[in-house]
């Protein structure tokens, strides 16, 4: 709507992280404590935080970044939930981009998630991809699967893959999963309990992007 143009994002940069925790822990119902910045996705109340130890400031750019990406998929539409490993994997990939003399340079590598990576697949701990795309999906109350470390490193592994393998050979296709998911583009649409947000269940999930990928399995 007009009014939701015109409305402007509160952004907030705390100097003192005793201040910060206290309106992370009003914010969240979820552990945080060694967190840098968080993004509230309520509809009409969104809102930024970020915490910077003075002299510091500059640390707060790619937590700037990656919680900016939050909000971008978020005005995207307000209605459908995203994908957790869709939302984190986009947020770390833009996170980690570098601005400077007015040029966005996103897609950078984040050595910590990449040694980690490689540290799971040399471990043999890589995460089927069904349990990834699980992971954080509100299907199923009894049968969520926690979003955690190795999630995150292999969202964002994932998520740089599909922009950059073979000169963006998947980079077409994760934009048409990505539409359709937001659009609703032959997809059916599931109402999670007691709210107005809708997502698309596990299976029918995988199903869609394996299809805008133009693969059978992975």
């Amino acid at each position: 709507t007009q009014r939701q143009k015109k409305r402007k994002l509160l952004v907030t940069l705390f100097r003192s992280h005793e201040e910060y925790w206290k309106h992370y822990q009003e914010d969240n119902d979820r552990e945080g404590e060694h967190t840098l910045g968080y993004f509230v996705p309520v509809p009409g109340k969104e809102k930024l935080s970020l915490y910077a130890r003075p002299g510091t400031r500059s640390e707060a750019v790619p937590v700037l970044f990656h919680e900016g990406t939050h909000y971008v998929l978020h005005l995207a539409n307000q209605q459908v939930n995203l994908p957790r490993w869709v939302h984190e994997g986009c947020a770390e990939y833009y996170g980690s981009s570098l601005f400077e003399g007015g040029r966005f340079a996103p897609g950078q590598v984040l050595d910590g998630r990449l040694l980690h990576f490689q540290e799971m697949i040399r471990a043999n701990k890589v995460v089927p991809f069904d349990r990834l795309i699980r992971a954080g999906n509100p299907a199923r109350q009894s049968e969520q699967v926690p979003f955690e470390g190795e999630h995150y490193a292999q969202a964002w592994a994932f998520v740089h893959f599909l922009y950059h393998y073979k000169n963006g050979k998947y980079r077409a296709g994760f934009a048409e999963y990505l539409t359709r998911w937001i659009e609703g583009h032959g997809v059916k649409y599931e109402l999670i309990s007691g709210s107005n947000q809708r997502f698309i269940l596990p299976e029918d999930d995988q199903a869609l992007l394996l299809r805008c990928l133009g693969h059978k399995d992975f």
